[in-house]
């Protein structure tokens, strides 16, 4: 099956990035997460880069560090890591590449 390199992430999570693209890529996906909202990042066998399309959030790593991403910034978190997001005042559009890594 032939697929086009043209994807809307906002309507789909169907990218068929594998087919498309050689490369280590896993998925891309859009995620939103309302105000406060938490979402978990792990990286057993994969990386992540998390791309902070609209709104803000707070990631807390396992040391207890906290930082806080805004607009137009983007966390990585290779294998092995991990980190615990919470959704600023406004919620947070979030793109989030995943790479196989293991």
């Amino acid at each position: 099956m032939e697929f086009s390199p043209k994807v809307n992430l906002f309507e789909t999570d169907e990218t068929h990035i594998t087919e498309i693209m050689a490369g280590p890529w896993k998925s891309i996906r859009v995620i939103n997460l309302e105000p406060a909202a938490e979402h978990h990042f792990t990286t057993d066998k994969e990386e992540h880069g998390v791309f902070v399309i609209d709104g803000s959030f707070t990631a807390v790593i396992p040391d207890g560090s906290k930082f806080e991403f805004l607009q137009d910034m983007a966390m990585t978190l290779p294998l092995g890591g991990s980190a615990k997001t919470t959704a600023g005042p406004y919620g947070a559009k979030l793109c989030v590449v995943t790479m196989n890594a293991g």
